[in-house]
């Protein structure tokens, strides 16, 4: 409210043209920095207008290492992004406070230096480098972005890492990929179609969503090793047999695509399943035996508009 009471009185004093404009940029910028120095959390937003900020050698090769540099400071989950103004003396904002970042440039990480304390990273659509440079060890929330599509075994993940989702375009192998025993959300995009009956699951995996394209068998998948899981979900493409699979035995909810018309035994469900999703073409489900407390949704589809 104050804020707003006072950005309207220098709204007049500015169409006044009494108070030189310097004068009035002095005044915002102290308004702005007392906001800044009320908050001790920030999200950023790296785009090409202000990649400087994280990138020293990008800085260096344009000689500007004492010039002011804008700052963007905004919602990473959207697009949008508000001018933040540094605090006098400073050229951005403090490192330890931006725990959100959103890189939407194509820039290898080696020309990168994260702010420390940082928990959020999200990738644009056009980055695709390889991750072969350390990520902050703070980090437990990655999405990689829309284009993204390199190897990643091998790559050294953060140590907390909680939160993992990959874009569009991922379609790597996996199976060999040494996953953080922390991470509890694991989520490809509609490009991934690999195997993944030999991977190794996180002991702490939650939630598992695997993209629309996929369509590898899993019959063979360790799901047991995985003792944690609680949502596992199959995509628009998986059409694989599913009888005699041995469910992780924590498993609550349990999704399939428009495309699974495949035999689905309600004994073989694990018994603890609070909600299977279905599709309709997938009629020949019978219900008789389905764990007692689970609600069973059956949903329409068109198969043949989804090719």
């Amino acid at each position: 409210m104050e804020s707003t009471k006072a950005a309207d009185v220098l709204r007049v004093v500015v169409l006044s043209g009494v108070v030189q404009p310097a004068e009035v940029e002095l005044v915002c910028l102290s308004i702005c920095n007392a906001c800044r120095e009320s908050s001790t959390d920030y999200s950023m937003v790296v785009k090409n207008e202000n990649v400087r900020l994280v990138s020293p050698s990008r800085r260096q090769d344009e000689g500007e290492s004492s010039s002011p540099l804008s700052l963007y400071g905004g919602d990473i989950k959207s697009d949008s992004a508000v001018p933040v103004i540094p605090a006098e003396n400073s050229r951005v904002l403090p490192h330890r406070r931006i725990s959100r970042l959103a890189f939407r440039v194509d820039l290898p990480l080696s020309q990168v230096v994260w702010p420390e304390g940082l928990r959020g990273l999200k990738f644009g659509w056009r980055f695709d480098h390889p991750l072969d440079h350390p990520l902050p060890d703070s980090l437990i929330d990655l999405h990689l972005g829309g284009t993204f599509n390199h190897h990643i075994e091998g790559v050294t993940w953060p140590p907390r890492l909680v939160v993992l989702r990959f874009g569009d375009r991922f379609n790597r192998q996996v199976e060999l990929v040494a996953w953080p025993a922390t991470l509890q959300s694991l989520t490809f995009g509609s490009s991934f179609d690999q195997p993944i009956e030999a991977m190794k699951w996180p002991g702490g995996l939650e939630v598992l969503r695997l993209g629309d394209a996929f369509n590898h068998p899993v019959q063979a998948a360790d799901w047991t090793s995985a003792t944690n899981l609680r949502i596992l979900e199959f995509g628009t493409a998986f059409r694989c047999a599913v009888t005699d699979v041995a469910w992780s035995p924590g498993l609550r909810e349990l999704h399939f695509g428009p495309c699974f018309d495949q035999q689905l035994f309600a004994s073989q469900l694990p018994r603890g399943l609070r909600l299977l999703r279905i599709p309709d073409v997938c009629d020949t489900f019978e219900p008789d035996g389905m764990p007692k407390d689970c609600k069973l949704r059956v949903y329409k589809t068109n198969i043949f508009e989804l090719w």
